[in-house]
């Protein structure tokens, strides 16, 4: 990453607490051509203290090889500052002490010269730091015990192309609303769009040994005082340092008091990325110093220059609480407050964006503006009450208006700053719900019956709303919700929904409860699916089957019945038995011809002795024409010796009367298994053959022996 370092010594004084002259200082440079640099010093000071006496200054400059010297850079120009406050702030203010006033005022002096690299320094040597001694002196009423104040920069010179380090972009007038917390934007920016780090130092009051990160020698703080909290703070609090953009959040006791800040900023320089392995090398580039001294008071005009965030921001509430009274820290114009509420944005614990319904500001008093109100106070109102116990977070977003919450000074709250809302005593019940059963319509094969169980005792009915049906076609599609039962005492549904014999769905159910919490989903279980390829096997009088695994009981086993078509059907296991744990198998047809209705079961072994049911599926065996002989030789040599039907096995309990040729019956089989003819006598005979569902066959029987 890139990284940048800067040190400012600004000192922040009001018309009460006079300084000498010094208010702030700064070195940044910039490369003009292969070994020369424009070197710029920027120094404040305090109008009303001395003046500062001086058109030019020393620099001083060393090697990292311990060569150095010193050079001087002239005064350009001058100018008093008062750019912190925008025209709003500034009404009903006096003129500054730069102004021939009484309001504390700074004024600016860049001073600039050429510095030229000197050829007596080696090229591995070319690293450089300069340094100012700032001429007297520091407020006495600040928080250290030193009155001189210190500032440099770091410069590597043996970058390609060459290194400008960075300098802010922002300067603040010195008085600040105390007790307020108050965000301090630098702007630090590098001309080379070199990565910037940003950090707080100990501020300086002289050189020490050559270093890049200015380790000169530190200023003596105040007891109860460190260059990390240079003045007292709100209990509870630190200074924030936000480490990329240069900015420092503090929030000072209402107390009035003078604090001394030091900060840097290094530039990092990206010089390499290994091609195979993507490993990034930075070099540092360059640094800047910067030295503040803030002062802290409550002048109105400061505090409305404070950016505006909510105080508290944690709230405790209730549940079903659906609205929340808010607390700026400071005043902020009524008409940046939208009452659509649209720069609001509230999560539930669960992460699930609760819609607002309005906002409104309480209170709107005018301000000196003509027709410009200000309030500290906001009611927001949710659409939807909180009904969860935890953590509700609401941050705030630009709204319709392109804002979000401002002052008069034009200083708008931050986008996602958040107020943590925590929400008790609402009635709980999380249970997941147990989904009991999935079957296919067993009288009807139309519609899928879905059952689940008692919710645990934990559930509070009062509390009920519905149980929640949900459905999917598979299991990475959405949810889609196909039934809400507010009747407490159902615990089935079905779904007619669906085409049994070509869809399978999965089902889940939950509850929900009146404050709008739903149950987690626990399980879902896939309704059985058969199907049935009466070509997939060549034998003529088998069939293959096959079916979705069922999930409604641990290691289902599945059972295949069979049922002629007739309505009802009346389904019975089949012969032979096909019961098996795998999700195939191949069926048996029945031999009588016949439409028929095949489908699977599965039963629940043990506990409540449940049964899923699939679809069925219809198939027909078809007529098979029945074959009879005119002569047969019953002799025992094996062949041809019984009067056999081809084709009987295909119609059971078929009827065979053999009659002699007077006519009399000397034969009869309710259901002949051609098993007829060992022991008849020569001679002709006449047969009659009766299929318990076909035409009769008849005709002439010889006997030859």
């Amino acid at each position: 990453m890139k990284k940048l370092v800067l040190l400012f010594f600004l000192s922040f004084f009001s018309y009460e607490i006079f300084a000498s002259h010094v208010a702030g200082a700064t070195i940044y440079y910039d490369p003009i051509s292969s070994n020369q640099y424009r070197v710029t010093l920027v120094l404040y000071r305090d109008c009303s203290g001395i003046t500062l006496g001086i058109t030019s200054a020393p620099i001083t400059w060393r090697s990292r090889c311990g060569q150095q010297g010193t050079f001087n850079v002239n005064l350009q120009s001058t100018g008093s500052t008062n750019r912190a406050l925008p025209d709003e702030c500034k009404l009903n203010l006096p003129p500054t002490t730069c102004e021939g006033g009484t309001r504390y005022g700074l004024e600016k002096f860049v001073f600039s010269g050429i510095w030229t690299v000197p050829t007596n320094v080696p090229f591995n040597c070319r690293q450089f730091v300069f340094g100012h001694q700032v001429q007297c002196c520091r407020n006495t009423n600040a928080t250290t015990n030193s009155a001189d104040a210190y500032v440099e920069s770091y410069l590597n010179d043996t970058l390609v192309p060459k290194n400008s380090n960075a300098r802010s972009q922002n300067f603040y007038l010195p008085g600040y609303c105390a007790g307020q917390p108050i965000e301090f934007d630098l702007g630090p920016f590098d001309p080379d769009r070199d990565s910037l780090s940003f950090f707080m130092i100990p501020a300086k009051t002289g050189p020490g040994a050559y270093n890049t990160n200015a380790t000169g020698v530190n200023v003596l703080y105040n007891a109860g005082r460190t260059f990390q909290a240079p003045i007292a703070l709100q209990p509870g609090t630190n200074i924030r340092i936000d480490s990329t953009r240069g900015i420092m959040y503090i929030t000072p006791t209402p107390a009035i008091q003078i604090g001394i800040f030091a900060f840097m900023v290094q530039d990092w320089r990206l010089t390499k990325v290994d091609s195979a392995t993507g490993q990034k090398t930075w070099v540092l580039a360059g640094t800047n110093n910067l030295d503040l001294q803030y002062y802290f008071q409550n002048t109105p005009a400061y505090c409305d220059n404070v950016r505006p965030n909510f105080r508290p921001n944690n709230f405790t509430v209730d549940c079903f609480t659906d609205s929340i009274a808010l607390t700026f820290n400071v005043d902020v114009t009524c008409n940046t407050v939208t009452t659509d509420a649209t720069e609001f944005r509230l999560l539930a614990p669960s992460n699930q964006q609760i819609p607002m319904l309005w906002a409104q500001p309480i209170l709107c008093n005018q301000i000196s503006s003509p027709g410009i109100f200000k309030t500290r106070n906001m009611l927001l109102k949710f659409r939807n009450p909180l009904n969860r116990n935890g953590v509700y977070k609401l941050y705030v977003k630009k709204g319709r208006d392109g804002d979000t919450f401002g002052n008069k000074c034009k200083k708008f709250m931050n986008e996602f700053d958040t107020i943590r809302i925590v929400v008790n005593n609402c009635y709980e019940y999380n249970d997941p719900q147990d989904l009991l059963n999935v079957t296919v319509d067993s009288i009807t094969n139309k519609g899928v019956f879905v059952e689940w169980a008692d919710p645990s005792a934990a559930l509070d009915y009062n509390y009920f709303k519905s149980f929640n049906i949900y459905k999917k076609a598979a299991a990475s599609d959405p949810w889609s919700l196909i039934h809400e039962e507010k009747n407490p005492a159902v615990r089935t549904f079905k779904d007619n929904d669906i085409n049994v014999d070509k869809d399978t769905a999965l089902y889940t159910i939950t509850v929900t409860l009146k404050t709008g919490v739903e149950t987690p989903i626990n399980d879902s279980i896939y309704n059985i699916h058969f199907t049935y390829d009466p070509n997939n096997v060549p034998d003529e009088f088998k069939a293959n089957i096959s079916w979705n695994q069922y999930v409604g009981w641990n290691a289902p086993s599945y059972t295949v019945q069979i049922s002629p078509e007739f309505t009802p059907p009346a389904f019975t296991t089949t012969s032979p038995v096909i019961n098996t744990t795998s999700l195939g198998d191949s069926l048996v047809k029945p031999l009588e011809a016949g439409k028929y209705l095949v489908r699977v079961i599965s039963d629940q072994v043990g506990g409540a002795q449940k049964r899923t049911y699939s679809n069925w599926v219809g198939f027909e065996v078809p007529v098979r024409q029945l074959k009879t002989y005119n002569v047969i030789t019953p002799n025992g040599d094996g062949a041809n010796d019984l009067f056999e039907i081809d084709g009987l096995q295909f119609w059971p309990r078929t009827k065979l009367t053999i009659y002699n040729r007077w006519g009399q019956a000397v034969y009869k089989s309710e259901d002949y298994r051609n098993d007829w003819g060992t022991d008849a006598a020569e001679g002709t005979y006449f047969y009659l053959v009766e299929p318990s569902n076909g035409k009769n066959l008849q005709g002439v029987l010889k006997v030859v022996k």
